[in-house]
């Protein structure tokens, strides 16, 4: 009988996917738009995939991470399906969405908002996952990009931090930490997705008002021939003016960043770039003047 019933499903599954889209197509309050990058609106938060049930009801909605893929708005239901007397012709109400039961099937449409199908199929509901597979590489991305912990900036400086520095005078930074990629794999059901971070050069805002300065890679400690001489991709900033004019107790907010380039790859062969992260930390600087002493 499971041998049976797993044939007649096939079959249908067959038949609506061969069968065209109504061209009066209306789910729920979402009227139809040949626009498919201003994004759809459900409960009042753009998505780019809405689940439906009966009048519109949300059953629920996924963005993708912000440059991170496709955001034509999609919009999938749960549609009851059954056979015609007699004959192994499978019938489907395509406009009226139903809200799904737990194990029990449903013919499963996803459309454009202009009514386009875009895929059919017959599933059994899930509630653990209501979007019935759909995305399921890109929302196991996304659930990994979630996860991943970027290092922050371990900042060492030259002068030390917590000493003076001065007005005139060079401070060298860079990042004193682990310098490596980093990764994070997420699953939805049997698919799965892994993100990797790479660091891939440190920026230092001195905090001064100065522009900001881009380092190469990690940075680097001066050495005896380098320390007033920096070149070109050196973290090394030139100190103006002192931190204290106003407050003797007044410090610059050194701030370091990591700059991240982002990939994915998906256990279904999917994957690509992703827009670049950035972990930062920040520290207090405090920049004196050197008074000149005159000896006769």
């Amino acid at each position: 009988m499971r041998r049976l019933a797993l044939v007649a499903l096939a079959l249908a599954s067959i038949w609506l996917m061969a069968k065209p889209a109504s061209a009066g197509f209306q789910l729920g309050t979402v009227t139809p738009s040949g626009d498919h990058t201003a994004g759809l609106v459900v409960d009042g938060q753009p998505v780019a995939l809405a689940i439906q049930g009966a009048g519109g009801q949300s059953l629920a909605t996924w963005t993708p991470s912000a440059g991170s893929g496709n955001r034509r708005p999609i919009v999938c239901s749960y549609h009851a399906f059954g056979a015609t007397t007699g004959t192994y012709e499978f019938t489907v109400d395509q406009d009226t969405p139903v809200t799904p039961e737990p194990e029990t099937a449903y013919t499963f449409m996803c459309r454009l908002l202009d009514g386009t199908v875009v895929s059919t199929e017959i599933v059994v509901y899930d509630p653990a996952d209501p979007f019935a597979g759909a995305l399921a590489e890109e929302r196991a991305r996304d659930a990994a990009l979630a996860a991943l912990h970027l290092t922050p900036p371990q900042i060492s400086t030259n002068p030390p931090a917590d000493a003076n520095h001065l007005v005139g005078l060079h401070t060298w930074t860079w990042h004193d930490g682990p310098w490596e990629p980093l990764t994070e794999t997420a699953a939805v059901g049997p698919v799965s997705a892994t993100v990797t971070a790479t660091p891939t050069h440190i920026t230092v805002d001195p905090g001064d008002g100065s522009p900001t300065l881009r380092c190469d890679g990690p940075g680097r400690p001066p050495d005896a021939r380098t320390a007033d001489s920096p070149t070109p991709g050196d973290c090394a900033h030139q100190w103006q003016h002192r931190s204290t004019r106003h407050d003797p107790r007044g410090t610059y907010p050194l701030t370091v960043s990591i700059e991240w380039s982002i990939a994915w790859q998906g256990s279904t062969g999917s994957g690509g770039e992703l827009d670049s992260l950035t972990s930062t930390s920040t520290h207090p600087i405090r920049v004196r003047e050197a008074q000149a002493m005159l000896h006769h």
